[in-house]
């Protein structure tokens, strides 16, 4: 059975013990952005895509602010991806799409 929903652990963005369950992106969905983005230079729109698509990936997570306060589910409060690094913005986007702890520190 395909395994589309992965929990992955994320010491590096958030400290030990950390986690995110997210829903892994399928070949149509990377197709359907990467038409929708190809012929558009990066900016604020594009961006903006990616935070949504992000947000609607992200299942679970025990993640918590700089002020040790648990962060809302993105499902539930879309804004709590704002309030997110662009180092854990990044993270999130390689759960994601499904790169492997070791492609990512590489």
């Amino acid at each position: 059975m395909q395994q589309r929903t992965v929990r992955v652990k994320s010491d590096e963005v958030q400290g030990p013990g950390s986690y995110v369950v997210v829903r892994r992106m399928t070949v149509g969905e990377t197709k359907e952005i990467m038409i929708r983005t190809a012929n558009r230079e990066a900016g604020l729109d594009t961006y903006s895509e990616n935070t949504e698509w992000v947000s609607s990936h992200v299942v679970e997570w025990n993640w918590t602010d700089g002020e040790g306060k648990e962060l809302p589910f993105p499902k539930n409060d879309a804004t709590v991806i704002d309030r997110l690094t662009n180092e854990e913005l990044a993270f999130l986007n390689q759960a994601i799409v499904g790169r492997s702890e070791a492609d990512r520190k590489n």
